[in-house]
């Protein structure tokens, strides 16, 4: 089905390094925070199939959320963005942020998936 471009290709990105500093401070190297870079190379993949292009990624903060929505606009994606605020999960994760999630889809050459 892929391989016709009858179906969707989707990427799940948990917590992705949108920016260098954090990337820096876990002690990894910054190639580890391209986050623009990742994503064009999601979007060059999933156009080999010809397939409807998804994305599901979560951030957290919103300094995280705002490059992770210029990233997605300027690449042509169609979004939605849902906050869970931090106090709703504290019991489960202890975190000062908000989380972003973000639902991606690009369709280059599929009009009958556009909104």
């Amino acid at each position: 089905e892929v391989l016709l471009g009858k179906s969707n290709v989707t990427f799940a990105f948990f917590y992705p390094f949108v920016s260098e500093r954090p990337c820096l401070k876990w002690g990894l190297p910054a190639k580890f925070s391209q986050f623009e870079r990742l994503v064009r190379h999601a979007l060059t993949e999933a156009k080999k199939f010809r397939a409807k292009t998804q994305i599901l990624s979560v951030h957290q903060g919103e300094w995280e959320a705002e490059i992770a929505r210029s990233v997605y606009l300027k690449q042509g994606f169609e979004f939605s963005e849902q906050i869970i605020l931090a106090h709703e999960f504290s019991q489960l994760w202890p975190s000062f942020y908000d989380v972003h999630v973000f639902s991606c889809v690009y369709n280059e050459g599929h009009e009958q998936y556009r909104a």
